[in-house]
């Protein structure tokens, strides 16, 4: 298959590549949806990918604008180790294509603004099962495994003196630090929902309240003794929470849609043709 785009024709080596590129997405994409593409889709969206780039460079190449040799020297110093054998004044057109295709993209996306706070909560509301969290809590604990090594009798009698030690004072964190199977963090395992851990622990921990310890349970890994740290509800998050993050996501998928738009733009006013070698 041979393409050419505005009279340009496009390098199959590239076409090659871009498969390469998106191989692990491809993949990604039928481990996540458990089906399989049309035949033929990631070499089609390999050569959307190249036709695309062709004709950003193309628009670049005619923008009207200089760039300095300035612009360009700064570019240079800062890939001039790793251009390797290629020869240094088609290294400085490459970067100062750049240049121009980094303003067409402002371009593109001049009249994008960040939304308004009207604009967030009208999204917000309309989309709240996105900000639904689930019931959360955060534990730290001490553990004495049961194994091949360790049977239930000797592990039950160390974590009953480790008991002993808590009760006649010593501080959870310092136990957990120094006589914990699992001692990193002085035994924080950090937030967890329902479903990370085995059931046996998490009946323990959800029905806490922060700063309890609990008395030693056993568990398939062994016998624990859990302090909860904290306890977040489930329901949904306040927009207040998530304003930020969700102004950064909506401008980039506004800016995103400027640029596929214009995209589409270049692609009807294209001669693309392909041939058949």
């Amino acid at each position: 298959m041979k393409i050419t785009v505005n009279g340009e024709e496009l390098d199959n080596a590239l076409i090659a590549q871009e498969i390469e590129r998106l191989t692990p997405d491809y993949e990604r994409y039928i481990e996540e949806n458990q089906a399989e593409p049309p035949e033929g889709q990631l070499e089609e969206w390999a050569e959307e990918n190249i036709i695309e780039r062709a004709l950003m460079m193309q628009a670049a190449g005619k923008l009207d604008m200089d760039v300095s040799d300035e612009q360009i020297d700064e570019s240079f110093e800062e890939i001039k180790d790793n251009i390797g054998d290629a020869p240094e004044d088609e290294v400085r057109a490459e970067i100062a294509l750049q240049i121009k295709l980094d303003a067409l993209m402002q371009q593109a996306i001049a009249d994008i603004s960040e939304p308004t706070e009207a604009e967030l909560k009208e999204f917000y509301n309309e989309n709240l099962e996105m900000f639904v969290r689930p019931e959360q809590v955060r534990a730290s604990h001490i553990i004495k495994h049961v194994n091949a090594e360790v049977d239930k009798e000797t592990a039950f009698g160390q974590i009953v003196e480790i008991q002993m030690q808590l009760n006649a004072g010593a501080t959870f964190e310092e136990l957990a630090s120094q006589h914990s199977d699992c001692p990193d963090s002085a035994g924080d395992l950090g937030f967890f929902e329902r479903g990370q851990m085995v059931e046996e622990f998490e009946n323990v921990a959800f029905a806490m309240k922060v700063g309890d310890v609990s008395d030693i349970f056993l568990t398939d890994f062994g016998y624990h003794i859990v302090k909860l740290q904290d306890h977040v509800p489930g329901g949904a998050v306040p927009l207040e929470e998530v304003q930020d993050q969700l102004g950064e996501h909506l401008f980039e998928q506004a800016k995103s849609e400027a640029v596929e738009k214009y995209l589409d733009g270049l692609k009807e006013a294209a001669k693309i043709e392909r041939t058949e070698e």
